[in-house]
């Protein structure tokens, strides 16, 4: 059997969608739409065991709440915002692990800090009217 390209899947992801669309019962188009995520899932290059949930993702867990090092990331934020470089921020917050780790932890954080950022600017706004 010749195996399935990625035309393939999109393929058979848009007809999943179509068909859940037209003839699905709210309970079948659910799964139906589920099964659609997991094979996208799979062209973005997840296993088919990850894709359809029975086995975790490769790598460190998703909390979704900031990790120890958000008030750092702040501040390497605000830093690299201001044009100092990698090894100047390191000196200057003190940084006492490989540089790697902190660009790997700013990685992580970083999206936590905009959001944090965001909502003080919103908040911000909201308090001028």
């Amino acid at each position: 059997m010749k195996p399935f390209s990625d035309r393939d899947i999109k393929r058979l992801v848009d007809e999943l969608r179509s068909y859940a669309a037209e003839f699905g019962s709210p309970g079948e188009a659910e799964v139906i739409l589920r099964a659609a995520g997991a094979f996208e899932a799979v062209l973005a290059g997840a296993t088919l065991d990850e894709a359809f949930g029975r086995k975790r993702k490769r790598g460190r867990p998703e909390t979704g709440k900031p990790g120890k090092h958000f008030e750092t990331v702040r501040r390497v934020f605000h830093l690299q915002y201001v044009g100092r470089s990698w090894t100047e921020i390191c000196d200057e917050i003190e940084w006492q692990g490989d540089l790697r780790d902190l660009q790997r932890a700013y990685e992580r954080e970083l999206p936590f800090v905009l959001a944090d950022l965001a909502k003080q600017l919103a908040h911000g706004a909201n308090s001028a009217n």
